[in-house]
């Protein structure tokens, strides 16, 4: 009885994996939603892109931490990597190849959880307070260059 109730248990699970597998394609997939539908899915594609450009984020410091000698390194390649996916999001989306949902996901999502304005501020805010006035206007000056030079960039590699 015990094994016929875990195997039970197992492909229930399975079954309610598939469903909500399947429920978001299905969400893909109609054209006629109701409002409240396309606002839940919307939702749910900024979250998962988020999460996984706030990891992204974090493992770029994980990796660049060893280089951060008093000028924030990792948080200036998160913006620039961001930008140049921001970029080519935007040319992308001008050539209609990506749809309003994959640019919530990646766009919205992704790259809002990938590029960091509020640590750029409080960074620079903390170099300032520290005296280390060249290395803030190099990031303030340079994170706001490099980011717009990134999209130009990212925008021309896609077109």
């Amino acid at each position: 009885m015990v094994v016929a109730r875990k195997v039970c248990d197992d492909a229930a699970k399975e079954i309610v994996c598939f469903d909500i597998l399947f429920s978001i394609k299905h969400y893909f997939l109609i054209i006629n939603h109701t409002n409240a539908d396309k606002t839940m899915l919307n939702m749910l594609l900024v979250f998962m892109g988020g999460g996984f450009g706030s990891v992204c984020r974090y493992g770029i410091q994980l990796v660049l931490a060893k280089y951060e000698n008093g000028f924030p390194i990792a948080t200036l390649a998160a913006n620039l990597v961001s930008s140049l996916i921001l970029g080519m999001l935007l040319a992308f989306s001008t050539q209609h190849i990506l749809s309003a949902q994959a640019r919530l996901l990646f766009a919205t999502g992704f790259c809002g959880g990938l590029s960091t304005f509020s640590t750029y501020s409080a960074e620079s805010l903390l170099m300032i307070q520290q005296g280390a006035w060249f290395y803030s206007l190099l990031n303030l000056l340079g994170s706001m260059i490099l980011g717009v030079l990134g999209v130009f960039v990212g925008m021309k590699l896609a077109s």
